[in-house]
């Protein structure tokens, strides 16, 4: 049976995540509040994916903070990994530009993630 101890890089890559998960949902109701009514639909699946990209993240930035679930938080981190690898391969598929650095970034912080909770974890 493995027991959880504290590790420094999972609590601050979830404290990353816990910030960055409640900005970019604000941040992207600002975005759609400041549009137009009549978006077309692919705003609104990308503000979607957007959303529950933000969702896993907060999600996962709480459960690293609390050093719990960390089971659950390691498979929703995985399924974020995928959403953003897929938005970065769609956004390079329309046309790379400089923005989809953060979207680098985006890929690197789930990763560290996973490295956290693997070091929480006393074998």
């Amino acid at each position: 049976m493995a027991t959880v101890r504290s590790s420094l890089l999972l609590k601050i890559i979830s404290i990353i995540f816990f910030i960055w998960g409640i900005l970019f949902v604000v941040a992207t109701i600002i975005n759609l509040c400041g549009g137009s009514v009549n978006l077309g639909v692919a705003v609104w699946a990308g503000a979607v994916a957007g959303w529950v990209g933000a969702i896993l993240e907060f999600i996962c930035g709480f459960l690293g903070i609390k050093g719990r679930a960390l089971f659950l938080a390691t498979i929703l981190d995985i399924i974020l990994i995928g959403l953003v690898v897929y938005t970065f391969i769609m956004s390079v598929l329309d046309g790379f530009a400089w923005t989809d650095c953060i979207t680098l970034v985006n890929i690197i912080l789930p990763a560290l993630y996973l490295v956290g909770v693997k070091r929480a974890y006393i074998r």
